[in-house]
């Protein structure tokens, strides 16, 4: 679940009350706020417009932080438990989900800098626009800027926390690639090296067959009835040697189209069609340790939903 803060706030300058509407179901539990406003409304704080949001500021820095963390275990996790190198299968829709939401994270922690970095320009900008800043105002001015700024440098730290985080969960992402690659190309060398094997075996035979077919061809030829051999009268030819011919030229034809046509008529599957067997089991084994480990969460799913509630824009 996604939570957003919607608030609209409105200050009254005759009366200095903040007016605050707080609305969309996903909100946080913020009645935190209202002791605080009750001790604030007692002080010289509300003469401020921005007096409120160092508050709220506070609450979504907790969030986001609660966020970073858990997705900085996810990875810490995964460095813990690499693919080994021996039969590797990674979980590429795992890892990926969990880049979606730390980019996510980083992408609302860049959008807050900009916010509060307008913030406090605008906070300037107000207090300048006043004529006249009796010692009050200017106290008041001084706490809540440097509140606002404390804030964005705290902000900004958690950005930098989760820009490695998304690096480190990046530079995993590659190395199971790599990881998988080198895997693939020592497969292909062996079935490289089988092939040469068995290339080098074939051409001895056929070697060894154009050797003996010549030989082969002529003992099976004179062998026929069609010859004869008379110690008085020599060699003899049968006049119907012919039909040998007839008979041998449509099988040959007949052999060597059916050789031709059968792949077309029966095509070999393809490898694309091919059902081929996992790499290894180690992804099951590294699924298992990541969901048993524990890293302040009960499961992987739990993680994950607690991720999602923890996303803030």
């Amino acid at each position: 679940m996604w939570r957003y803060f919607n608030l609209v706030t409105r200050w009254v300058p005759e009366t200095n009350r903040t007016q605050i509407l707080i609305f969309d179901k996903t909100m946080p539990d913020l009645s935190w706020l209202l002791p605080a406003m009750m001790a604030a409304s007692k002080t010289d704080s509300v003469r401020d417009p921005f007096w409120i949001y160092p508050l709220i500021l506070e609450e979504v820095i907790n969030l986001q932080d609660s966020a970073i963390w858990g997705i900085r275990e996810l990875v810490r996790s995964l460095e813990k438990n690499r693919q080994s190198a021996v039969a590797p299968n990674p979980d590429y829709p795992m890892l990926h989900d969990i880049a979606r939401h730390a980019i996510h994270v980083s992408e609302t922690m860049d959008v807050g800098v900009k916010i509060i970095s307008e913030m406090l320009s605008q906070h300037d900008n107000y207090f300048e626009a006043l004529s006249i800043l009796d010692p009050i105002q200017k106290r008041i001015k001084t706490r809540h800027h440097r509140q606002i700024q404390f804030v964005l440098t705290t902000w900004q730290g958690l950005r930098c926390r989760a820009l490695a985080t998304k690096e480190r969960l990046a530079n995993e992402i590659q190395l199971a690639f790599n990881i998988v690659a080198q895997y693939d190309s020592r497969v292909s060398v062996a079935i490289g090296r089988a092939t040469q094997y068995d290339s080098y075996a074939m051409k001895t035979i056929a070697f060894l067959t154009l050797a003996f077919l010549p030989a082969t061809f002529i003992s099976a030829l004179f062998s026929m009835s069609f010859f004869n051999y008379d110690r008085d009268f020599g060699w003899e030819m049968s006049d119907r040697f012919w039909i040998y011919w007839v008979v041998v030229v449509p099988v040959t034809a007949a052999t060597i189209g059916f050789w031709h046509f059968w792949p077309r008529i029966f095509p070999p599957d393809e490898i694309c069609h091919v059902q081929l067997p996992p790499r290894g089991t180690e992804l099951k084994k590294t699924a298992r340790m990541l969901r048993a480990q524990e890293t302040g969460v009960e499961s992987w799913k739990h993680n994950m939903g607690g991720l999602k509630e923890h996303h803030v824009c």
